[in-house]
């Protein structure tokens, strides 16, 4: 185990394909106090989050395969991951669900994290060390840019509902979104 602690994420998560029980405990312990704050801001329920929680880490063991390994992006495929599934629980907890069953296919397609190739792979240790900088961006947001990334990150509203919800054209909320995010690259760029 003291040996598989120094390996990088991507490492690790070539060994959990190859079920590697040891591989996947350092995963687990690597990632689950990160995605267990972040599942808790979506779904604001202890008992809830945990549920969560222990699901993504299930998918994780059992959908590997569905991991892209040339990527190796393993910190946005785990969050991604977490997120949809904290999304995707929600809306089934709404008495006016319209989702389809939760299939095996339906968690392939909804639930599984397709990334972009051009997504630059981060370790986790990586983000926490970006971390203060990535707070410090977003503190220089406005009240309006916040709210916004709030509602597409955090309520998984997409920017028609934003716009209904605050009466305004899906092209602002676009551009908001797209300034507030461009801000926050713009400080990480400028503190390297």
């Amino acid at each position: 185990m003291v040996k598989l602690k120094s390996q990088k994420d991507g490492e690790l998560m070539s060994k959990i394909a190859g079920y590697d029980a040891e591989a996947f405990e350092l995963i687990y312990d690597r990632y689950s106090p990160l995605l267990y704050s972040f599942i808790k801001k979506i779904v604001n329920e202890q008992e809830l989050a945990e549920n969560i929680l222990v699901d993504v880490f299930k998918i994780l063991w059992s959908r590997i395969d569905d991991f892209d390994f040339k990527a190796n992006n393993v910190y946005t495929w785990m969050v991604t991951l977490a997120r949809n599934k904290s999304m995707d629980t929600l809306k089934r907890k709404k008495v006016n669900c319209d989702l389809p069953p939760y299939t095996d296919e339906y968690e392939r397609l909804n639930i599984i994290p397709n990334l972009s190739k051009e997504i630059k792979a981060l370790d986790v240790d990586e983000v926490y060390k970006m971390k203060n900088v990535i707070e410090e961006g977003f503190d220089k947001l406005t009240e309006a840019q916040k709210f916004v990334l709030n509602l597409i990150y955090f309520e998984g509203m997409n920017e028609t509902e934003i716009a209904e919800q605050l009466h305004i054209p899906a092209p602002t909320v676009r551009t908001k979104l797209q300034v507030a995010m461009g801000n926050i690259f713009d400080h990480l760029k400028g503190t390297n």
